[in-house]
């Protein structure tokens, strides 16, 4: 059996990717992330609150429709991870790319360390270089995954 803080860990970051990174609700993000927050996610420099808000911006403005779901979690202690993709379409330049127009779906991994009911550290890993090779702007190796 899974204790009270680890419960409640999940759930926070069940909420976390469903208020901020799936609505944009970026009025109530302290609500998730504490004020020393850190946000690792590859292929960016590491970032604070702001620095987080702005890389979402970024990925919603190129994807309106985007939606991140959550395929598994698992947790333990302070620590909370799960798989996650994700899916939209390309209308808005993103990183300097035109809009395609492509419908994309990427996968993605983060694991976040949660105390006394906040985010206080979070490190991500998107598939990029799958995202890059779906909108045709690498091409990609032919075979199929």
């Amino acid at each position: 059996m899974e204790s009270p803080t680890t419960e409640k860990n999940k759930l926070l970051d069940s909420q976390y990717l469903d208020e901020i990174l799936n609505k944009g609700n970026f009025g109530i993000i302290d609500t998730f992330l504490a004020p020393n927050y850190v946000g690792h996610i590859s292929g960016f420099p590491s970032m604070g609150k702001e620095g987080e808000m702005g890389i979402v911006t970024m990925f919603r403005t190129a994807f309106p429709d985007l939606v991140f779901a959550m395929e598994n979690q698992i947790a333990e202690g302070e620590r909370v991870a799960h798989m996650m993709v994700a899916r939209g379409t390309h209308m808005g330049t993103l990183m300097g790319i035109n809009p395609t127009g492509s419908i994309v779906e990427i996968r993605g991994l983060t694991m976040r360390r949660c105390m006394d009911g906040k985010i206080v550290e979070s490190w991500s890993f998107i598939d990029m270089l799958g995202l890059i090779q779906k909108l045709n702007v690498v091409p990609s190796s032919g075979k199929k995954r």
